[in-house]
C-alpha cells in the first residue's frame, strides 16, 4: 500500500513539473514571436544609440557585458574582455550603459 502511494505521488509530481518546464517554453516561443512582428526595427534603432559605448546587454538567459561596435541588421558585435561576440537582436531583453562613478573610473569589471 505505501509503495502504491509513493508511486502516485512521484508521477503527481513529475507531472506537475514537466507543465511548469512546458510553461516556461511556451513563454520563451510567444515572446520570440511578438518581437517578430514589430519590434525588430526598433530594437536595431535603438541599439545603435549604444555604439561605441561598455554596455550591459541583458538577454533570455544571462547577460553580456562589452562595447558594442556594430549593429546591422538582426545582430550585435559585441567586443567583450577576451573575444567578440556576435548578438541575435531576437534575444536581447534590454541593453543598458554601463554604470560608472562619480569620479568617471570603472565601478565593476568587465567579464
Amino acid at each position: 500500500m505505501n509503495t502504491t502511494i509513493g508511486l502516485l505521488l512521484f508521477i503527481f509530481i513529475f507531472i506537475i513539473i514537466t507543465l511548469e518546464e512546458k510553461k516556461k517554453n511556451d513563454w520563451i516561443t510567444k515572446h520570440l514571436k511578438s518581437k517578430k512582428r514589430k519590434e525588430n526595427h526598433i530594437m536595431n534603432e535603438a541599439a545603435k544609440i549604444f555604439i561605441n559605448k561598455r554596455c550591459i546587454i541583458h538577454l533570455l538567459s544571462g547577460e553580456v557585458n562589452g562595447i558594442i561596435r556594430e549593429v546591422t541588421d538582426n545582430s550585435l558585435l559585441v567586443e567583450t574582455k577576451t573575444e567578440n561576440q556576435i548578438i541575435n537582436l531576437e534575444f536581447v531583453m534590454r541593453i543598458r550603459e554601463y554604470p560608472e562613478s562619480k569620479k568617471r573610473k570603472k565601478s565593476m569589471s568587465i567579464d
